[in-house]
């Protein structure tokens, strides 16, 4: 019987990245002897380093190769210069859309109407509640119907926690649920118009609507509900007049245990032109406000369709700090079939230029890059 330990270990490296394309098949791998073992968890550490952020971005020139995988440390590289092992298998369908991103897992919306949160790295899919079961459903309704999902906490955490997902429907609804439930629950208490982001916040959702406005939904209490927060936006929105002025997407983002709001504003030709942050202000014996900030004190923060999140030391995981980092999340651009995907870069809140993120060379990527952040 050959010895697996006596092959060299450049040529075990050749061996895994030639036959290894998709990350779960270095398992197998792994078990072959202790060698192969360590040559794949160098390789895994490699390619998707624990808990910093990447993109999972799609690739394939044709519609029979198309695939999406995880580009690290993405800051000024070329693609289009990178070898099919520089960029792994992400085993996501490429017809799929990804609807939230949270650490290092999704939320998916499949062809056929099913959802459920899944790791691209580990595969553990968890089903959530069939989309049949929204309490407004609507006849001709299709998977663009969901904009925007967000989860309370990582699923399968080893504390006891629930995880709750709260989803955007269309404009005006809004519905969760319990992992575990069968069926979506809806929050009656909203008023009728557009909302944008949700953060889970000091144990409650933090809900924002088109014009900054905030409401707090709490999933603790034994009949959760909605109340409004009552603090003026730092900005309004005219809603009718948003084709003739730069438009505008608001985002929330946990910050050094801080909220912050960013206002993203984007030219016509859906290209972001700038970004606006604001802290929420609580001090003891004063009425909450939403103060301007200028610098985020050397940290980073990563925009797009994935949940919000900051780097206090951005630095230490190949980022700098003072910066936004946005990928394109224009849902309506995508659904369309018309250019979309580009509006990718990186945002220095210090001198309020724009410099792009990565390059592909191509006039549309779909779908659009996500912030994905692998666990240990």
């Amino acid at each position: 019987m050959a010895n697996w330990n006596e092959i060299p270990r450049d040529i075990c490296r050749l061996i895994l990245q030639k036959v290894v394309t998709v990350i779960t098949d270095h398992i197998p791998f792994c078990g072959v002897c202790r060698l192969w073992r360590s040559i794949g968890l160098e390789y895994r550490r490699s390619k998707f380093p624990a808990n910093v952020p990447g993109l999972m971005i799609p690739c394939g020139p044709t519609t029979a190769t198309r695939t999406r995988r995880f580009l690290a440390f993405p800051v000024g590289k070329d693609i289009t210069r990178l070898d099919d092992h520089d960029l792994p298998v992400l085993s996501v369908p490429h017809e799929s859309l990804c609807r939230g991103s949270h650490r290092g897992w999704l939320v998916i919306v499949e062809e056929n109407m099913t959802m459920y949160i899944y790791n691209p790295i580990s595969r553990v899919r968890i089903s959530l509640p069939p989309m049949t079961t929204l309490p407004k459903l609507k006849q001709g309704m299709s998977k663009w119907y969901l904009k925007r999902a967000i989860l309370s906490a990582i699923p399968l955490s080893s504390s006891s926690v629930d995880c709750f997902v709260l989803v955007f429907c269309g404009f005006y609804e809004m519905v969760y649920c319990k992992v575990g439930d069968v069926v979506w629950t809806a929050i009656e208490e909203l008023k009728p118009w557009r909302y944008i982001d949700a953060i889970f916040y000091k144990e409650v959702f933090y809900i924002m609507d088109h014009y900054g406005g905030i409401f707090i939904f709490d999933v603790n209490l034994p009949h959760p509900k909605v109340t409004e927060l009552g603090i003026s936006p730092p900005r309004l929105i005219p809603y009718g007049k948003s084709l003739l002025i730069p438009y505008g997407k608001w985002y929330l983002v946990e910050f050094g245990g801080e909220l912050l709001q960013i206002l993203r504003t984007t030219k016509f030709i859906n290209q972001t032109a700038d970004f606006q942050v604001f802290r929420l202000d609580m001090s003891s014996g004063l009425v909450p406000k939403w103060i301007d900030v200028k610098d985020l004190e050397g940290g980073a923060v990563f925009v797009g369709l994935n949940q919000s999140f900051a780097l206090s030391k951005p630095n230490l995981v190949g980022y700098k700090g003072d910066r936004i980092y946005f990928t394109d999340d224009d849902i309506g651009s995508h659904k369309l079939f018309i250019r979309s995907g580009n509006d990718n870069g990186v945002f220095n809140v210090a001198n309020s230029i724009v410099e792009p993120l990565y390059s592909t060379h191509s006039g549309s990527s779909k779908p659009p890059a996500v912030w994905i952040s692998p666990m240990e």
